[in-house]
Order: C-alpha cells, then sequence, then structure tokens
C-alpha cells in the first residue's frame, strides 16, 4: 500500500510524504504506483524549477516535501498534488491510503 502523509498548518500544505508501494499488480504493470509516481516526479520538478526554500527527499521508496517557502506556486503545486492524490484514492483506496493532519 502507498501512503501518503500530508500536514496542513493554517490551511497551507507544509509536508508530503510519500511511501511504499501499491502492489496493484506486478512490478512494470502497476497502474496505482505509475500514476503516483508521474504525480510526485511533476511535483518535485515544478518544485525544483522555483528555486524557493522548500526541502525535497527521494531515497527511492519515500518522497518528502517539507515546504518553507513563503510563496503561492509551491503552495498551489502541492494542493494540485494532494487533490490528484485524492482523485486515485478515491478509485483505488486498498491500494492507497491518505493520512492528513492540521496542526
Amino acid at each position: 500500500m502507498i501512503k501518503v502523509a500530508v500536514e496542513l498548518d493554517q490551511g497551507r500544505i507544509t509536508y508530503l510524504k510519500v511511501k511504499g508501494h501499491a502492489e496493484y499488480d506486478e512490478y512494470g504493470k502497476d497502474l496505482v504506483c505509475a500514476g503516483v509516481s508521474s504525480i510526485m516526479f511533476g511535483l518535485m520538478n515544478a518544485i525544483d524549477m522555483t528555486k524557493e526554500d522548500a526541502v525535497i527527499k527521494d531515497d527511492g521508496n519515500q518522497i518528502e516535501i517539507i515546504n518553507n517557502a513563503d510563496d503561492l506556486k509551491i503552495d498551489a503545486y502541492l494542493e494540485l498534488a494532494v487533490i490528484q492524490l485524492k482523485t486515485i484514492e478515491e478509485s483505488y483506496s486498498q491500494y492507497l491510503m491518505i493520512d492528513e493532519r492540521r496542526k
């Protein structure tokens, strides 16, 4: 299962972590993993292009994004990514779980 942790502080996403494998299908054919990976790599590329103060950590099985930036673009990118992940969760909740916490 892919586990997603989202932390919000005053409505802003300050932390996003995506970890694990969906195990929807065999390696190379897993549509859930492919969808989540596409969302996350697009998000990381967009954040990286802003050159703002957001930290991205990727160890191959876990991606963490710490949003220290005061940048509306990064906030929008994170919000869009979470909406996309929630869309996948709606159809594949046995393979993707999102835990959203407010500070």
